[in-house]
């Protein structure tokens, strides 16, 4: 598939899919949540946490939110969708099946976050670089789809005449998850990776996998993710174009820090995550893949923050005369909207 089929698809489904707007949920308090719903909820201390219901049982909601998996003791939860949680309902009830207590809630869809990234430096070089990546969310009762999107231009150069270096990368990755019968979950998914300095002319893989997602404490989660994927690899001159088979083995570690005096994170913690994956090939020698990534952000408002983000992607297969590794360090504004409120 060449690399205008791929772009064409994504532009498709970005087009197709009513993304850019979310429903409202039903005003029923902690009934409305059903497993994998998106949600806000409201601590009685003040605290807002934004996130997917992953689990709800024993009197704990385990809601997977932007700062990793929070367990919340739902005796803390003081409002769900700006609706007050019935006293009628006892801790014991929240584990108990859908149906015997109120329809799920919506399917709920929209803008799940927007980062975006500019630096200028002048020293014996000059650099400028410019980024941007929204994703964008779909949940229903039993599944999650992501479509994210990135594009980051990055131009070198020296005082002689015609040492520009442009650097220019696009992604795209498309990703649906499906929750089976506990504990397993069914991850599909499709992307595509543009990198010129890397002589990448377009890296697309489609796969098949599952996750696993830990939470030791209520601040910090953990997830495993390992897929069998098709790769089709498309590089400059004296590169190859061939079709691959391999696999994706990754780990991702996420960790928020609640402000002074507070035991659980609330819109105002700054956070971490940390992901690196490998990428082994099973049908064509030198040709693994690696990448990793770091962010780190501290909010100013419920919905805007600042950080430091760091992506790294090696290719192995990276044509003779071009880099097989690509670094690129950024300070990011993200933007995460608030769940619509009735």
């Amino acid at each position: 598939m060449k690399s205008e089929h791929f772009y064409a698809i994504l532009l498709l489904l970005g087009a197709v899919t009513p993304l850019l707007s979310q429903s409202a949920t039903e005003c029923n308090g902690l009934a409305a949540l059903a497993e994998g719903s998106r949600a806000t909820l409201e601590m009685r201390n003040g605290d807002v946490l934004q996130g997917a219901i992953a689990s709800k049982a024993a009197g704990v909601i385990t809601l997977n939110s932007d700062y990793g998996p929070v367990r919340i003791p739902v005796a803390a939860v003081a409002k769900v969708n700006s609706c007050a949680v019935e006293p009628l309902i006892s801790a014991e009830s929240i584990g108990a099946p859908a149906v015997a207590r109120a329809p799920a809630a919506p399917k709920q869809y929209g803008l799940e976050k927007f980062t975006a990234s500019a630096g200028f430096c002048a020293s014996a070089t000059r650099d400028e670089n410019y980024s941007a990546s929204p994703t964008f969310f779909a949940l229903g009762a039993n599944k999650r789809t992501l479509l994210n999107l990135s594009a980051s231009y990055d131009d070198k150069w020296k005082a002689a005449p015609n040492s520009s270096n442009v650097t220019q990368v696009y992604s795209g990755k498309l990703q649906e998850m499906l929750l089976l019968d506990k504990p397993a979950v069914l991850v599909l998914g499709g992307n595509g990776y543009h990198n010129n300095s890397q002589g990448i002319v377009i890296d697309e893989a489609y796969d098949v996998g599952t996750a696993k997602t830990l939470a030791p404490s209520p601040t910090s989660g953990v997830e495993f993710d390992a897929d069998l994927r098709a790769i089709y690899d498309e590089t400059n001159h004296p590169g190859p174009t061939v079709w691959l088979a391999g696999s994706n083995l990754s780990a991702s570690l996420s960790k928020c820090f609640p402000l002074a005096g507070e035991k659980f994170c609330g819109s105002a913690s700054p956070s971490v995550a940390i992901k690196a994956g490998w990428i082994p090939v099973f049908n064509r020698a030198k040709s693994w893949q690696g990448y990793g990534t770091f962010d780190a952000y501290r909010p100013l408002t419920s919905t805007v923050s600042v950080g430091l983000s760091v992506v790294d992607n090696y290719f192995e297969i990276a044509p003779k005369g071009y880099n097989k590794n690509y670094a690129k360090i950024a300070l990011s504004v993200k933007y995460t909207p608030q769940a619509s409120k009735k």
